[in-house]
């Protein structure tokens, strides 16, 4: 093993991180375009700059507040939005348990969504993997809405 093998693997990973915030990016439009808005962590107001490169995605310094050595989260990337009263997450990863072994799994590229309100919580994970062409994209927003409606009606 190489000296360069670490460095090509940093370097590798640092271009995947960059792909994925493009693909977040794509998402982010695509959202905006009909008409869900970008919010903060918090979901209590618009993000000023929806494009802003540290909104959504994990704190590059993560220590579980002290109880690991530091570590990179940034490639855990995800858009918060609302509509009407539901809080929606669409997370570039979707989180797995087999329902056979009870394994869990983190299926990155996988989109998934995740939708709360006062006293409800909805989780989804859908058949979209990165990268999104302009065809799945316009079809995973109509699964959003599909989604999004059929948690209305339940109310």
């Amino acid at each position: 093993m190489s000296a360069n093998d670490g460095l090509e693997f940093k370097e590798t990973k640092k271009r995947y991180t960059e792909l994925r915030a493009q693909e977040k990016n794509k998402i982010i439009a695509a959202l905006l375009e009909y008409g869900y808005p970008v919010m903060n962590m918090m979901f209590t107001k618009e993000l000023e700059d929806p494009f802003n490169k540290r909104a959504g995605r994990g704190l590059t310094n993560y220590t579980s507040n002290g109880r690991i050595a530091e570590y990179d989260l940034s490639n855990w990337m995800w858009v918060n939005t609302r509509k009407e009263d539901l809080f929606l997450s669409i997370s570039l990863q979707a989180d797995e348990i087999d329902e056979q072994t009870g394994n869990g799994h983190v299926l990155f590229d996988r989109i998934s969504f995740e939708c709360s309100w006062e006293d409800g919580y909805e989780y989804k994970i859908t058949d979209y993997d990165l990268p999104l062409n302009p065809l799945a994209l316009e079809k995973m927003i109509a699964d959003l809405d599909g989604f999004v409606s059929s948690i209305i009606k339940s109310f």
